[in-house]
C-alpha cells in the first residue's frame, strides 16, 4: 500500500495485489511519501473500525519540520465494502478528499491515477535500494 497527499490536500490510498481482501481480517500499512521531502518516509496505516463516528477519518504524526511521520485511515464497514465491490472511493473529510484506489489492475484506474501510483512504485523502489 502506497499513499501521498496532494498540494490540494486530497490523500491517495493505492491499495496493492489482495490488500483489500486482507484489510477485512487486519489492519493494513504502508509507505507514505512526503512528495517536498521524499527522504522523510511515513508510515500508513488503514483499518477499519465502527466506533469512529464518520464514515472515514484520518489521523496523522508530524515531525518537527512538519512532515508526515505516520498516516493512519479509519473507515466504517460499510465503506469496506464499498471500497471491496467499487475498487475505488472517495470521500469528502473536512477541506481534502480521501481517495482510495485499488492499483491490482493498472486497467482500473484513470490515466492520472495511473501516473500516480507509477510515481510512487518509481520512489519505493529507490528506498529499497537503500
Amino acid at each position: 500500500m502506497l499513499g501521498y497527499t496532494q498540494s490540494n490536500n486530497d490523500i491517495y490510498i493505492f491499495f496493492e495485489e489482495n490488500e483489500i481482501e486482507k484489510l477485512e481480517q487486519k489492519k493494513i500499512q504502508g509507505t507514505y511519501f512526503n512528495f517536498n521531502n521524499l527522504e522523510i518516509i511515513g508510515l500508513l496505516e488503514v483499518s477499519i473500525d465502527n466506533k469512529i463516528s464518520d464514515r472515514m477519518i484520518t489521523s496523522v504524526n508530524k515531525n518537527d519540520s512538519g512532515f508526515i511521520t505516520w498516516l493512519h485511515l479509519k473507515m466504517k464497514t460499510s465503506e469496506y465494502y464499498s471500497l471491496k465491490e467499487q475498487k475505488s472511493r472517495e470521500l469528502h473529510e473536512g477541506f481534502r478528499h480521501i481517495c482510495l484506489r485499488d492499483s491490482s489492475n493498472l486497467d482500473n484506474l484513470n490515466m492520472n491515477d495511473r501516473f500516480n501510483f507509477r510515481q510512487l512504485k518509481y520512489y519505493e523502489s529507490k528506498i529499497n535500494k537503500n
